[in-house]
């Protein structure tokens, strides 16, 4: 019985590519070669970015933003996200839950909305739109699940998105009540009077100071195979 072997072997250096193919038998030997050459080529790594507001460092809640927070005065700020995916993937995005630096006074009762918006002037402060709602919750639980910026396979490499950040805090916080008493003696017995009086207490500088930042994070994504 005669026992056929084959191997092919493929190499490539300096832009040169080899294929040698040997056939060999127990009863004969052939030996065929040949070789393509192929003009160097620079190969170009496909680029995955993100971007918020231009950085790819964590994002700085301003500190505008919690000095102007009352219950009575609302305040939201705009946030830009751009990706870049180049080839074939998708990109997609996370939003990570804040760290902060300081007192928690402030934040700690404040409550967030995130939003997708068209446009950064479409980010007002007041009620978010139930059908843009992202995330609703306490302000130091922010965070987003991972959402696709860039469709994979798109022809389109790069897209942004304009989030929204609403800051509201509840009715009635720093509202305090003083009420003073007064007990006397008199010949028909004791007499007591009492007054109250109403006021609300400005958060503290450390409170107002605080700092915020939230985290992004970003991964690609292949298409989808159909069957």
């Amino acid at each position: 019985m005669k026992k056929r072997t084959r191997a092919l072997t493929a190499a490539a250096l300096c832009g040169a590519a080899f294929v040698t193919l040997n056939t060999t038998s127990a009863s004969t030997l052939a030996l065929w070669s040949d070789e393509t050459r192929t003009s160097t080529q620079t190969l170009t790594a496909a680029r995955a970015d993100l971007l918020v507001d231009g950085s790819s460092a964590a994002w700085q809640l301003p500190a505008s933003v919690l000095n102007a927070l009352t219950p009575s005065a609302p305040q939201a700020v705009s946030l830009s996200v751009a990706g870049v995916s180049e080839g074939n993937p998708g990109l997609s995005y996370n939003m990570q839950v804040p760290t902060q630096v300081g007192s928690s006074g402030l934040t700690g009762v404040t409550r967030a909305t995130v939003t997708s918006e068209t446009s950064p002037s479409s980010c007002t402060a007041g009620p978010a739109a139930a059908n843009r709602l992202i995330y609703d919750g306490p302000l130091s639980q922010t965070a987003i699940s991972y959402r696709t910026l860039v469709d994979a396979g798109s022809a389109s490499t790069s897209r942004s998105e304009v989030l929204c950040l609403r800051l509201s805090l509840p009715a009635g916080y720093g509202d305090y009540v003083n009420v003073a008493t007064a007990t006397m003696d008199s010949a028909s017995g004791p007499v007591t009077a009492s007054t109250q009086w109403y006021g609300t207490a400005a958060p503290s500088i450390a409170d107002r100071t605080a700092s915020l930042s939230l985290g992004f994070s970003s991964q690609t994504f292949r298409p989808e195979l159909v069957e």
